[in-house]
């Protein structure tokens, strides 16, 4: 499954902040959050792998910013043999990926992801890095929402932050992408087979709901048509997996802040869709979420020249689509 990273420079925590990190550390969180990583990842569906087929449509209403509601629906096969398909609609915009074997075909209606897509097929892609080795655990705590006590695990992925927070039956039930301000909450989990999978996922941005979506059909063991995982005419093929290494960051060249913005004290967000290339370049950068034309002009100015250890399906490194994401903030740090 290609998949996606999203890079935010990291803010100053404050003296309160760090004693508090400090007085957790010496609790061993890795020690008591690794073993739920691990127990919740088993038990999810969607920590998908040739031994654990579906089948699975997830209708969903995109609520864009400025924009109408617009319904879609995203659909996931995996098979006993590994290979899967996905494909997103929404409006005008349609994906289809295909992997079979070591081999990916991919067809859209543009020629990048799009922030939308992102949202939708993110919620899925979080279960399948849930036990990811390479993480950086640094807190474990508990919490209770909406009368529901969590288990909370703070961790680094490539030294961005996120929380993912685990029911007492060891779902995901929560994750905060801090590097991208979206949320993800999943609930109605029920039994598929010997594993659980959330029929109910929202996902949230900057505190505004963007997916509201439900699974309707869930499957398990079934047949599929082999026609259905034919490469489609006229798709990109490329190297690609179920569940590829993460790539992680080399070389970082930071984005110039105006400094008409800055006098002004104007501060934006800006998204860059971009391609991790099998040798760890960027190519094809795309603004998917502009901050306005002079922060935009910079991160495509700056973004390029980035250096990635690559993605990888096993010893083989590939092409890896990914977002990144860059918060102009007046109190930053460089």
């Amino acid at each position: 499954m290609t998949g996606r990273l999203r890079i935010l420079r990291a803010c100053t925590l404050t003296a309160t902040l760090l004693c508090c990190y400090s007085a957790l550390a010496k609790d061993n969180p890795e020690e008591k959050a690794r073993p739920l990583l691990k127990a919740a990842a088993e038990r999810s569906l969607f920590h998908a792998d040739k031994s654990a087929p579906f089948g699975m449509l997830f209708k969903f209403e995109l609520r864009t910013f400025g924009s109408k509601p617009a319904w879609g629906a995203y659909s996931w096969m995996v098979t006993p043999d590994g290979d899967w398909r996905q494909e997103t609609k929404f409006l005008d915009y349609s994906d289809l990926e295909i992997s079979r074997g070591t081999t990916l075909w991919i067809k859209r209606s543009v020629d990048y992801r799009p922030l939308q897509a992102v949202w939708v097929e993110a919620a899925f892609s979080n279960f399948l890095y849930l036990n990811r080795t390479e993480d950086e655990i640094t807190r474990y705590s508990t919490t209770s929402e909406h009368h529901v006590e969590l288990r909370c695990v703070d961790l680094l992925r490539d030294k961005t932050a996120r929380t993912l927070c685990f029911d007492a039956e060891d779902n995901l039930r929560k994750v905060n992408l801090t590097d991208s301000y979206t949320t993800y909450e999943f609930s109605d989990f029920r039994p598929i087979g010997k594993k659980f999978a959330p029929y109910k996922i929202v996902a949230t941005r900057e505190g505004r709901v963007v997916v509201d979506g439900a699974i309707e059909v869930l499957t398990r063991d079934t047949k599929f048509d082999p026609a259905l995982f034919d490469p489609p005419a006229g798709a990109i093929k490329r190297d690609g997996c179920l569940n590829p290494t993460l790539p992680s960051l080399k070389k970082k060249v930071d984005p110039e802040y105006p400094s008409t913005f800055r006098s002004a004290q104007r501060q934006g967000t800006v998204s860059a869709y971009v391609l991790i290339t099998s040798d760890g370049g960027i190519q094809n950068p795309r603004i998917v979420q502009t901050g306005g034309q002079y922060l935009d002009a910079s991160v495509l100015k700056a973004v390029p020249k980035w250096q990635f250890e690559p993605a990888k399906c096993g010893d083989v490194p590939i092409d890896y689509e990914a977002e990144i994401t860059i918060n102009f903030a007046l109190r930053m740090t460089y």
